[in-house]
């Protein structure tokens, strides 16, 4: 009577209930008045008539005759029988039960009754089905991870599950790794790499990131980082292992650092400064060496701090360049001049022009831009307009020809407005041409110089202008 969770019930031989305890009243609650009622019209038994009786005692259908058979059975196997089975009312919904059936002898021992031990397991039930429910979508989880994962159950360290990811990159057939140990198959590098996993797993219950040689089933090694924890469940120790293979990445870094050592050859060879800006970080990634040559300026000080480069900017043209980073981090393609301190305290003109690097969805991620010092150029040219001006303004007329054959690259304003011609009419024209028209007698030697005379020293001869005037000349 004092068992509160298990209904017991003792019967006679042939199933009337003869004493049941309020635990066993409670679980039977509304079924039955449980002082007249016979246990197998409670409790199903029909599959413990299947299992335990003879098939020529089978065919005795009622209960009333097969239940002191049933008794008869346990009591000559002398062992109790457990059977999880269910209640046998057509008034309730059924409930699952457990039950342990035993007899009880005489002194003859001879079966004159039963003892039942019952309890409830709907409970239980509902939580396997929730375990069961629980393992498959974690089995469903799994076996469609894109990691390779398998796991191990000691002692013995036998794979008892592998998913699909490890069935496919590993080349093995399920069959092939179930009930195999990592050792067995030789899927880590060798003897003494599979010593050490299991060492620190022993130590440490876990590790990540192991770079590891995985053997394919065809025999090839793969480039692997191999993370393992061990778990116990139910007094059991299991080893999760999960990989992914590196091979291909390797490939891909080893050629990602040959790309990147050929740009950095050409990009520290060449005198223009070639730099990366990513708006993400807000900072310059790459400078090439020609801003410490030009600048004298470590290309720390820039990458550490973007400030840094300000100082450097001539006041003038500091507006310029500040809206430059703006447009830059904006994605927008920017040229601009301006002029930066040299190494030797004086001002260097650049050209620099950028262009915005797109990423696989077509945004920006970045900027590269070329710098080009363009002081020396930007002093021919102003070297190149005083000569012109200096000609334009003397009295004499003035021709350039360049080339070979020589042709008219330049006249003066005193030469053009004598010709009344336009430079554009005059240019192209070659020495020959150009003097065949402007020369009243030509010397054969002039208008027909010898391929290796660069320079006509000195020569006397007559022009004649638009208007028919004619004047003597030197030409030099």
């Amino acid at each position: 009577q004092a068992s509160t969770f298990e209904g017991i019930i003792v019967t006679d031989l042939m199933g009337l209930i003869v004493e049941i305890n309020q635990a066993g009243i409670k679980l039977f609650h509304g079924l039955i008045h449980v002082k007249s009622a016979r246990i197998f019209s409670l409790i199903d038994f029909s599959d413990s008539y299947k299992k335990h009786l003879l098939p020529k005692d089978r065919t005795r259908g009622k209960s009333l005759d097969l239940f002191p058979l049933l008794l008869k059975r346990i009591s000559e196997k002398k062992q109790s029988i457990q059977l999880i089975t269910k209640t046998c009312s057509s008034k309730q919904p059924h409930k699952p039960l457990s039950c342990s059936l035993n007899t009880i002898h005489d002194e003859d021992k001879s079966p004159i009754g039963a003892v039942l031990v019952v309890s409830d397991i709907s409970d239980r039930i509902q939580y396997e089905q929730g375990i069961k429910e629980t393992i498959s979508r974690l089995h469903s989880v799994l076996n469609h991870s894109p990691t390779p994962t398998g796991i191990t159950r000691h002692p013995g360290n036998q794979f008892v599950y592998v998913n699909q990811s490890w069935i496919n990159q590993s080349g093995y057939e399920r069959q092939d790794i179930l009930g195999h140990t990592p050792n067995s198959l030789e899927q880590w590098d060798n003897e003494q790499v599979s010593q050490s996993i299991q060492s620190t797993l022993e130590a440490f219950g876990v590790f990540d990131n192991w770079p590891v040689q995985f053997k394919h089933a065809s025999g090839k090694s793969m480039r692997c980082l191999l993370s393992a924890s061990d778990y116990t469940f139910n007094e059991d120790r299991y080893t999760i292992y999960q990989w992914s293979d590196q091979t291909q990445n390797q490939e891909l870094r080893l050629r990602l650092e040959e790309s990147n050592r050929r740009f950095e050859q050409i990009a520290d060879n060449i005198p223009e400064i070639f730099w990366i800006f990513e708006p993400s970080k807000g900072s310059f990634t790459y400078i090439s060496p020609a801003f410490e040559t030009l600048t004298g300026v470590k290309r720390s000080e820039i990458y550490e701090n973007l400030s840094n480069l300000l100082p450097l900017i001539h006041p003038n043209e500091q507006t310029i360049v500040e809206q430059a980073l703006k447009d830059i981090e904006e994605g927008k393609t920017t040229t601009i001049q301006y002029r930066i301190k040299n190494r030797n305290h004086g001002w260097s003109w650049i050209a620099d022009k950028s262009f915005p690097i797109k990423g696989q969805k077509g945004h920006s991620i970045g900027s590269a831009g070329v710098a080009t010092d363009i002081t020396s150029q930007l002093q021919a040219e102003e070297s190149q307009s005083l000569a012109l001006a200096t000609m334009d303004a003397m009295d004499a007329l003035v021709f350039i020809f360049s080339g070979n054959p020589a042709k008219v690259s330049y006249a003066n304003q005193r030469a053009l407005n004598f010709l009344n011609i336009s430079l554009t009419e005059l240019g192209g024209s070659t020495m020959a041409n150009c003097l065949e028209q402007i020369c009243m007698a030509p010397s054969p030697g002039l208008i027909n110089p010898s391929p290796n005379e660069h320079t006509i020293s000195h020569y006397r001869t007559k022009l004649r202008g638009s208007d028919s005037k004619v004047i003597s000349v030197d030409i030099g």
